[in-house]
Formats: C-alpha cells, sequence, structure tokens
C-alpha cells in the first residue's frame, strides 16, 4: 500500500480493488497492490484521497484534498480545475443521483455534477457548531439525502426538507450509509441507529472492538450490515 492508513475503498467493473491513502491510492488485482500517486502517474493532481465511489458506468471518482478526480479509460481527470468548481476541499463523501448525476459534499460545500457543470446546492440543516462535511446518502427510492451531526433531510425541490432530528445529549452522527430497504444506517458513539421515514427503527450496539470515531458501514445485498 502506498501508506498504512487506508481512507476510503472501492471496486471498479474491471475487478480491481482500490484503496485510498493520504500518499495516493493502491490497486489490488488480487495478488499485488500496485501504488498510484502524482510522483509517477500522469494526470494524478493530488496524493490526498480520502473517499471514493464507482459510479453506474464504471468511473471511479476520488475525493481528494483539493476537489475531485475521476479515473476512466485508462486516464485520470482532475475536475478541481474546472472555472465552475467552488466547493473547496477536502470532499468527503459522493454520491450517485439517476442518470449518472454526481453529488461531492466538502466542510463548506455541497456540489452537484451534471455531467458538464458543477452547481451548488443549499446548505442542510446542520447544528451551529457542525464543522463537519454532511454525510451523503441516496436511497433505494432515488433520493438524496443529508446526515448531519443530529439530523437527517431530504433534498427535494432545490430545498431540504428535514426528516429526522435526534435529542439526545450526547449522541452525535458520525457516518451513514442506505439500508436496502429504503432506510439509512448511522453510526454514532452510543450505538448504530437506523432511520427510516422519519423514525428511528432499530438501534444496534457497537461492536465491542470498536474504538473512536472512525467506521464505515455498508449492508450487502443479502440485507447483513457490516462495519
Amino acid at each position: 500500500l502506498p501508506m498504512v492508513s487506508v481512507r476510503s475503498v472501492g471496486q471498479t467493473p474491471d475487478g480491481f480493488v482500490w484503496f485510498g491513502t493520504f500518499d495516493g491510492v493502491g490497486r489490488f488485482d488480487g495478488k499485488r497492490i500496485e501504488p498510484y500517486s502524482k510522483r509517477n502517474t500522469s494526470g494524478l493532481l493530488h496524493d490526498w484521497f480520502v473517499s471514493q465511489l464507482c459510479d453506474s458506468t464504471g468511473a471511479l471518482w476520488i475525493g481528494t484534498e483539493k476537489g475531485a478526480m475521476r479515473f476512466a479509460d485508462r486516464k485520470w481527470t482532475a475536475f478541481d480545475s474546472l472555472r465552475d468548481w467552488d466547493a473547496g476541499g477536502p470532499v468527503f463523501f459522493i454520491a450517485e443521483l439517476p442518470g449518472n448525476r454526481l453529488v461531492f459534499s466538502t466542510e463548506t460545500s455541497i456540489v452537484h455534477w451534471d455531467g458538464k457543470h458543477f452547481s451548488k446546492l443549499p446548505d442542510p440543516p446542520r447544528p451551529k457548531n457542525d464543522r463537519a462535511a454532511p454525510r451523503l446518502v441516496v436511497t433505494t427510492d432515488g433520493n438524496l439525502r443529508s446526515v448531519t451531526g443530529d439530523s437527517v433531510a431530504r433534498f427535494d425541490n432545490n430545498s431540504w426538507v428535514p426528516e429526522f432530528h435526534t435529542t439526545g445529549p450526547n449522541i452525535q452522527f458520525l457516518k451513514a450509509a442506505p439500508s436496502r430497504d429504503n432506510g439509512i444506517w448511522i453510526f454514532t458513539r452510543d450505538g448504530i441507529l437506523k432511520v427510516r421515514e422519519g423514525k428511528a427503527i432499530q438501534n444496534l450496539p457497537i461492536p465491542a472492538s470498536f474504538y473512536g470515531d472512525e467506521a464505515i458501514l455498508l449492508e450487502d445485498r443479502r440485507g447483513n450490515l457490516w462495519a
């Protein structure tokens, strides 16, 4: 690996698994990991890879410390150099909407990519002291939802519609992932919460081996939750 700490993991349709780090990205072919960085790869402008998404066309999108990059047709393309990219960085979360439209989240902005141009979306509701990038989730109904420190909101008609808000004094929403039944799994310091249709319908304990605030959630095709 380019470095020990892995910040993101993704897989492209050709079977390669990609590991994003703070010193480039590693491509795993099942036997070995080939490192890519701006030192050895044409088109790579950054080495700080914190988020990634393989879209419906098979292109790999990576969120960097400055913006977004795409790997498609064996070529890296930087998108933060476009004139209408005005989101700041780093890009912590990436989501895909129907129609191969992409949404990127930084600590200051949410940016929409329609295939040709970037445009800013309104800010979602969040606590005044929440400076983290909104967690972006596209649920199975195709709707974009934002998960901030204590709230879940749905994007509808160019505005955010609040759907769920916690009143717990010590609960903080840290990471989020879609469930197969149109809900959202949310990792907090106190447990793993499942929210659907504006209600908390399930609360799981944090695995005993976990520590700190870092976690990745995934519900697989069989409905198993991985953390």
